[in-house]
């Protein structure tokens, strides 16, 4: 198992530089990089090698590894335009491993109709909303390295119109041992391109060697996922009995951007009451900060983002309880 490992970790990175030159700009599911769970996004996404908790099926599934009792997150984030992020995930321990299952769900609300005779609305509303259902599967490999992988269906909805994909996230973690210093990396939505299917891409044509006319298939223009790898490392670069300062930092690449990185710093008070603070280098997100407040086995936690080319900011609250 720890040859598979080696063997994995090798053929990310040397093909990394070759999966992430093309389509610039090109991605749809825009929705899959928003991320889920408060206390990642908090530190600026800087999450690959925190390596810990069930908020991590959402950013590196080797993170869970080490859970030991059943956990879930619901995380429920306010966005921009009336629209809302909603997640949910349960992680709970089996023979050699964990096994979680997430749940994502991008809602628009209602959005009201408009044509060009109608302008002003047709009386009639309709929605766009994306979900995602993830199955993960991660186990210590080693005493030091985890590593985790998720499947996930991809459904895709705008009015009449859907689209169903498949992808895969892949990433691990090592823990040196050494002041808890952590490195971690993950490859996200991996998978091949999807398109778009339903009733508005029937249309009517017309034939003027015939009284009736004919139907036609609009055939969508396939569009690629916004595969994403991430890279980094976390450390406590301050820790006494009562209290602890992590450090995370991250190289994050999406394929249709150029790369950038983030950094998080978390202060933890007799690990029951947290302080978050994170940035996202060329990112609308910017600055985030964050808080959390743990009881026994739950952990309420809070963050806010103010992005800087996007009309208003985002709220993100979870709740976290194991069992």
């Amino acid at each position: 198992m720890k040859k598979i490992s080696i063997i994995i970790v090798l053929i990310l990175t040397v093909n990394v530089p070759y999966l992430f030159g093309v389509q610039l700009g090109g991605a749809g599911a825009s929705f899959l990089t928003i991320g889920g769970g408060a206390r990642p996004v908090a530190l600026g996404g800087a999450y690959s090698a925190i390596g810990e908790g069930i908020q991590s099926i959402y950013w590196n599934p080797a993170g869970v590894a080490n859970l030991r009792t059943m956990s879930i997150n619901l995380t429920h984030t306010r966005a921009f335009a009336g629209t809302s992020l909603e997640n949910l995930a349960t992680v709970f321990p089996v023979a050699g491993g964990a096994v979680g299952i997430g749940i994502e769900a991008f809602l628009s609300g209602d959005i009201e109709e408009t044509t060009a005779e109608e302008p002003e609305g047709t009386g009639y509303t309709f929605s766009c909303n994306d979900y995602v259902l993830g199955i993960t599967y991660a186990r210590m490999m080693t005493d030091k390295f985890s590593l985790g992988i998720t499947v996930k269906g991809i459904n895709q909805n705008l009015a009449e119109v859907s689209a169903f994909g498949l992808a895969f996230d892949i990433g691990g973690v090592y823990n040196t041992g050494v002041y808890n210093i952590r490195f971690g990396f993950v490859m996200r939505n991996f998978g091949p391109d999807m398109h778009y299917t339903g009733d508005a891409l029937i249309v009517d044509l017309e034939n003027e060697e015939r009284d009736r006319g004919e139907r036609a298939t609009v055939i969508s223009q396939p569009y690629s996922l916004p595969m994403t790898f991430q890279g980094g490392f976390a450390a406590d670069i301050y820790s006494s009995p009562g209290s602890r300062i992590t450090l995370s930092g991250d190289i994050i690449h999406l394929s249709d951007q150029s790369a950038t990185f983030g950094v998080g710093l978390e202060y933890s008070l007799f690990d029951s009451y947290f302080l978050r603070a994170g940035y996202t280098e060329k990112n609308s997100r910017g600055f985030t900060v964050g808080a959390g407040f743990r009881l026994a086995q739950a952990t309420l936690d809070y963050c806010y983002e103010d992005h800087k080319y996007m009309a208003g900011e985002l709220h993100r609250v979870s709740l976290s309880f194991g069992m």
